[in-house]
């Protein structure tokens, strides 16, 4: 049975429908990300889930008790913001404590917790320093601390490493995830960053337009879209329509506008249908000749560092090539070969 689910939820805020039928559930243990573009209905959901925004339908379940009228503070769910939210005239210890004692916890027991979970993200001797003294970092680190303090029963996080740096953002999700395994803590996370998405999660929900259009791994989300939407904001991609001529097996034989036929593979959550998208990334284009090639000219080249990428007109098809050194110019023609075990076609 599932931990938490919602089931047919919709939110309107007057004519707009924030969130429309939303059905979802998230097992004990489980870390689920709300996945989409800004506007999407994404952190609308999670206040639903959290009961501090009363949704219009639908249903809000906890270990198979009905809570979409319960109040939030009765819920024993934790919440992360992306602006933190510590209080500026409270110690690190204070803003930790804040929600143990409102919870009328005895003081030993607090103070043995707060130090627990301080250990926990890494924040041990600083217990008597304010909020305007800590970095962006360690700001959200007490902000974590906070939350989980008092053993909630799901952690409901939204969008809180968007304030820091790449860098930054980068190594506090891996210590997120590590942190969030070692508690088996329920999480729904709330971002509008894929990488962030995949490196995090055990499952994905992907919004648009207040809908969740799938749900699966990273792996299933990103090798497998169920639309032409997920195909697109998922990944680096370049997304052409075409005519699916025919289907073997796994594999598919589209014609873009420009006549040319390519194979490709189907994706499993994406019924063949004749009107088809194929769906291009960086890792299925490389050069070469032969079956399933194409012919391009450099239309530009960017230097990144660890690699170069090239853009590509091909025949009337936009494409991205990636290159560990620079093997290109731009305005020389080459010859490129669509690898279709990674490129994808998708049911428009």
């Amino acid at each position: 049975m599932s931990l938490l689910e919602l089931r047919r939820v919709t939110k309107r805020f007057g004519k707009v429908v924030a969130v429309s039928e939303v059905s979802l559930a998230v097992g004990k243990g489980e870390i689920l990300s709300l996945l989409g573009p800004s506007g999407c209905g994404k952190s609308t959901t999670l206040r639903i889930i959290a009961g501090l925004t009363k949704p219009d339908s639908g249903s809000v379940i906890h270990e198979g008790r009905d809570i979409t009228e319960l109040p939030p503070e009765k819920r024993n769910f934790g919440m992360v913001f992306q602006n933190y939210a510590l209080w500026p005239h409270m110690t690190v210890f204070d803003n930790v404590a804040f929600g143990l004692r409102m919870r009328g916890w005895a003081r030993q027991d607090i103070a043995r917790r707060v130090k627990e979970v301080l250990e926990l993200v890494k924040l041990s001797g600083m217990e008597s320093r304010y909020p305007t003294q800590l970095s962006g970092g360690q700001q959200q680190r007490v902000a974590l601390a906070r939350a989980l303090a008092p053993s909630p029963s799901v952690l409901l996080m939204d969008e809180p490493l968007s304030n820091l740096d790449a860098k930054l953002r980068e190594e506090l999700r891996h210590e997120l995830r590590s942190i969030l395994r070692s508690l088996r803590i329920t999480t729904i996370y709330v971002t509008h960053d894929q990488a962030e998405a995949m490196a995090l999660s055990d499952k994905i929900a992907v919004m648009n337009a207040g809908r969740i259009v799938q749900t699966g791994t990273p792996a299933e989300i990103y090798r497998e879209p169920a639309d032409p939407f997920v195909a697109t904001f998922i990944g680096e991609s370049i997304a052409v329509p075409g005519s699916l001529l025919s289907v073997n097996g796994s594999l598919g034989l589209i014609r873009l506008p420009n006549g040319v036929q390519l194979k490709a593979r189907i994706s499993k959550a994406s019924p063949p249908s004749k009107e088809a998208l194929l769906v291009l990334r960086p890792e299925a284009v490389s050069l070469g000749e032969g079956e399933n090639s194409l012919k391009c000219r450099v239309s530009r080249e960017t230097y990144m560092g660890e690699r170069v990428e090239y853009r590509l007109e091909c025949e009337g098809v936009e494409l991205k090539l990636r290159s560990l050194d620079p093997v290109l110019s731009v305005g020389e023609e080459a010859r490129v070969v669509i690898d279709p075990s990674r490129a994808i076609i998708v049911g428009r």
